[in-house]
This record gives structure tokens, sequence and C-alpha cells, in this order.
């Protein structure tokens, strides 16, 4: 699903694993501050290193109102038959409303498969080489529900597969209008639907992943909510243009 706050990972375990991963607990390592790379802790806590490992992971998650930066560090494992040791960057940036007010958040979810490619100090060289410009708050008013709602108000189209966006949920189910976005080297993707999910849990979403090793990009955007027109084509184009999010690959690498 696109839309998730907290990283999940699955852990498989491998015979053969040789590799070692940083590990710390996301719960654990929590700033009252915006972490940048020029703004950066100097430790973690319960910062340890895991040997036989085949996948690292590092996430961080910011909020605000109160600042709050959440660091988390994962050395993970993988059979050898669903062997996907990939090299990317997912960065996401948007506004999430459950019941109160819209709350601003960013998160970045890292993946690689190299000795120790997850520590502290890559993480520091990935703010430094990652750039997250948005002025979303100007939508952020799309976010709060109108009752009673009204199936009608959302709009249905798309150009892609019903397993990818089933838009036939009978009117009297409708709760909330969705939209997503997705564009990839297979041109733009739109879903937009009515759906049975809790109307109060809305969310206006702007995400962006980057294959390192390909230096290939997909970038997804959208928003759950549930008003009148609140998800119609000319919002997601407004949440495109009003984001803007880039790596800079060389600089990275060297």
């Amino acid at each position: 699903m696109l839309f998730v706050l907290l990283l999940i990972f699955e852990i498989f375990y491998s015979a053969s694993c040789s590799m070692s991963c940083y590990q710390a607990p996301f719960d654990t390592n929590k700033f009252d501050y915006i972490v940048t790379s020029e703004h950066f802790p100097m430790k973690l806590d319960n910062y340890t290193l895991v040997t036989n490992s085949t996948t690292c992971y590092l996430q961080v998650l910011w909020q605000r109102n109160p600042n709050q930066t959440n660091i988390g560090l994962v050395a993970g494992t993988i059979n050898e038959q669903s062997l996907t040791l990939e090299h990317k960057l997912q960065a996401l940036v948007g506004y999430q409303r459950i019941g109160s007010a819209p709350m601003w958040y960013k998160q970045i979810i890292y993946q690689c498969a190299t000795n120790e490619c997850n520590s502290l100090n890559q993480l520091k060289q990935l703010l430094t080489s990652l750039t997250v410009n948005e002025s979303l708050s100007s939508l952020t008013y799309l976010l709060d529900p109108v009752k009673p709602f009204h199936a009608e108000w959302c709009y249905r189209g798309s150009n892609v597969s019903m397993d990818q966006c089933n838009t036939s949920t009978p009117i009297s189910q409708c709760q909330r209008c969705d939209l997503i976005e997705t564009m990839d080297e297979h041109g733009l993707g739109i879903c937009g639907k009515c759906s049975t999910e809790d109307p109060d849990n809305s969310l206006l979403l702007y995400e962006k992943t980057f294959n390192i090793t390909s230096r290939t990009e997909t970038s997804s955007w959208g928003i759950l909510c549930a008003r009148q027109n609140c998800n119609r084509p000319a919002i997601g184009s407004a949440i495109q243009q009003k984001t803007l999010i880039s790596f800079n690959y060389s600089a990275f690498i060297k």
C-alpha cells in the first residue's frame, strides 16, 4: 500500500549470509528537532552491528508541531530463492489527518546490500544528496471531511487495470474518495475511485523512489479525502506541482 507511515519489514532467514548491517530500534531514537545533514545526531542509542545479513535498511520519519525525528536501522536477511538485493531510496512527504488537524510528515526508507551500508555516516550522506521542497499546506483543507458524505462527490476514472484500481464500489458503500497517480517509464497512471475506508483517516502524499543502481525514478502522489470534488485529477496535478523531490546520484556515490 502506498500510504504507509511506519516501516514494516518481512524478514526471511537464509543459511548463507556474509554481510554486516547496523541495527538501532526505531522507537528508541527520537529527537526533538528536525534532523538534517547540518543538524545531525552524534550517535544513536542501541546502535549495534549485526553480522550474517543480506540486506540493510534505514528509516527516518520527521514530524512537526512538535518537531520530532525518529531514526531506525534494520539488519535483514532474505532467503536465496527470493533474493532481491536492491539499492534504492524512497522519499515521501505529505499531511495526514486522523480525527484532528492535519499533521505534516516526511519519511525516507533506504535499502542497500553492501557491507555496513546503513551506517549513521551513510544516512548523513543521503540527507546531503536528497532535496525535498513542498508547499502542500495550501491543500490541507481538503483533508477536513464534510458530513454527511455523498458518494457522488467522488471522481471515478482510471487508465490502469481493474486489479490496480477497482472503481466499481457500490454507491451505498462509499465512505471516502481516493486518488492515486503514478508516473514511471510507462507514463502516467491514474486511479480515481470511492472507498469503503474510514473517512476520518485522510491523507495527502507525494512519494518518489530512486533506483540508485539504474538511476531510474518512479513518482506517486495522491489524496484520501471525504468532501466534494476532492479527488479530481486537477487536485493530483496541484499536488505534483507543489512538490519537488530530487536526488544527486553523483554526489551520493562519490
